[in-house]
C-alpha cells in the first residue's frame, strides 16, 4: 500500500515531522497525520462515528453517481468536477471502511506556518469543489447568453 511505502521510505530518512528548513514552501510526503481531524472531533462516540461517517460517504456517493448519470454531454465541466469530489469521497470511504479513519500523509509548510495535513482525496475534492463555485457563479449556459 502507497501510504505504509512512504512512511517506511520517509522515516528511513528521518523525514517525518516538519522540515528542518522553513524558509520558503515545503511539502512533506510522510505519514504526517494518522488520523484525521474529524475522527479525533468524533473520538467520543465510542467508534461508532466509523460506521455513521462511512455511511454518509456512502449516501453521498451514490448521490453524486446519480447526478452524474444525470448530466448531459454537453456539462463536461459539471461532469467533471463531480468525478472528482466522487473520487474523493470514494478514496476516503475505502479508507474509512478498512481502517477506520482517513490517512492524511501530505503536509504543506510555508515560512512558519503549514496546513492541516490532507491526502489525495481531500485534494480532488477541493479541486472538484472550485470547478464546481466556477461554474455557479461565473459559467453562464448558452440559453442565457443569448437572451442577454
Amino acid at each position: 500500500d502507497l501510504v505504509r511505502l512512504l512512511y517506511v521510505v520517509y522515516a528511513a530518512n528521518g523525514r517525518l515531522g516538519p522540515p528542518r528548513s522553513r524558509g520558503h514552501c515545503e511539502v512533506n510526503w510522510g505519514l504526517a497525520q494518522k488520523v484525521s481531524d474529524t475522527n479525533r472531533f468524533l473520538d467520543v462516540a465510542g467508534g461508532s462515528q466509523r460506521w455513521f461517517l462511512t455511511g454518509i460517504s456512502f449516501v453521498v456517493s451514490v448521490v453524486l453517481i446519480v447526478w452524474l448519470y444525470r448530466l448531459t454531454k454537453q456539462e463536461k465541466l459539471m461532469t467533471l468536477s463531480i468525478s472528482l469530489i466522487l473520487g474523493g469521497a470514494v478514496g476516503n470511504l475505502i479508507d474509512r471502511f478498512w481502517y477506520g479513519y482517513v490517512v492524511d500523509f501530505i503536509q504543506v509548510y510555508w515560512g512558519n506556518s503549514y496546513f492541516p495535513s490532507f491526502n489525495i482525496a481531500d485534494a480532488a475534492i477541493s479541486c472538484g469543489a472550485a470547478v464546481m463555485l466556477y461554474l455557479t457563479f461565473f459559467d453562464k449556459p448558452e440559453e442565457q447568453a443569448k437572451e442577454k
